[in-house]
């Protein structure tokens, strides 16, 4: 919806409408606890906040419907872990894979995940703030113009904060990446020392090249058709974090090439043992014909 011009614009639409004694009222009262001059000027804008809350209300539900998303399926995650943790995995429902977790691996995963609900929280927060600081300035400034001026100061210094949120959001997306690559060089001592051997520049040269094919790998492997969105079956309804699962899938495919379909869905739901096979199966399949060609040697 195009919202009126901040300035430039002179008052010369007169408007003539209908209203109850208790709209009026209502007005008036908002109008004389906002110090407003005059009922034009309040209306004037009341219809602005009603503008400002039609066009941004639904970004915001939005992000609150992913940050309850991602909450629930952290919930499952680490309910999952605790069943394999105490052994019984065999009596969850469905029936979960038997997987050992040390210390080490339960507070890295649950870092990691409070570290994204907490980002995610951070931009929902300041999202309704931004909603609400705009609401709210056209009540403060004398004229109506000092008011779309500092609402729109508001909007940008939010948005630029977010920005920032989310950047921060995707490094820990690729450190996610790094993550698995590095558990891939320790798994081969002889991947290690070959590692080792490379300048610093090499190896920066070879782990952003890394990361880089992982995530493309991955954005292919989470991406569906409404097709095959229908072969999936949430177990429970329960989301998922697709995009820890692609990135796994990506990882494995890339980095253990010689590996079969099988292994690889294994692989990945031994990490995330909540999530739908057949989503993850469709995934290696994908992240094998994303991966082709994709060149993962170190630097000579």
């Amino acid at each position: 919806m195009a919202r009126p011009k901040a300035t430039g614009e002179t008052k010369s639409h007169q408007q003539h409408l209908l209203m109850t004694p208790s709209e009026v009222q209502a007005i008036d009262d908002w109008r004389f606890k906002n110090r407003i001059g005059s009922r034009g000027e309040a209306i004037r804008r009341l219809c602005q906040n009603g503008l400002v809350v039609h066009d941004d209300i639904g970004p915001a539900l939005d992000e609150t419907s992913d940050v309850v998303a991602r909450i629930a399926a952290q919930h499952n995650n680490l309910w999952a872990m605790m069943m394999q943790i105490r052994g019984r995995h065999e009596h969850a429902n469905p029936p979960l894979p038997p997987r050992e977790w040390t210390a080490e691996e339960v507070i890295d995963r649950a870092l990691d995940w409070s570290s994204d609900l907490v980002e995610r929280s951070r931009v929902l927060y300041l999202d309704l703030l931004s909603l609400n600081n705009r609401v709210y300035s056209m009540s403060e400034p004398s004229t109506f113009a000092g008011a779309r001026k500092e609402a729109e100061r508001q909007k940008l210094e939010i948005e630029s904060t977010i920005d920032e949120i989310l950047w921060k959001h995707q490094e820990g997306e690729n450190n996610r990446r790094l993550l698995a690559i590095s558990d891939w060089m320790r798994a081969h001592p002889e991947i290690e020392g070959l590692y080792q051997k490379l300048s610093e520049e090499q190896k920066e040269e070879f782990l952003d090249r890394a990361v880089g094919h992982v995530r493309e790998v991955a954005d292919l492997a989470g991406t569906f058709s409404p097709e095959e969105e229908a072969k999936i079956t949430r177990r429970n309804d329960e989301p998922f974090d697709f995009g820890a699962v692609a990135d796994l899938a990506a990882a494995s495919v890339l980095l253990y090439p010689a590996d079969s379909n099988e292994d690889h869905a294994r692989r990945v739901l031994a990490i995330f043992p909540t999530a739908d096979p057949v989503m993850v199966e469709m995934m290696v399949v994908k992240a094998i014909d994303a991966a082709v060609n994709r060149d993962m040697s170190f630097p000579s």
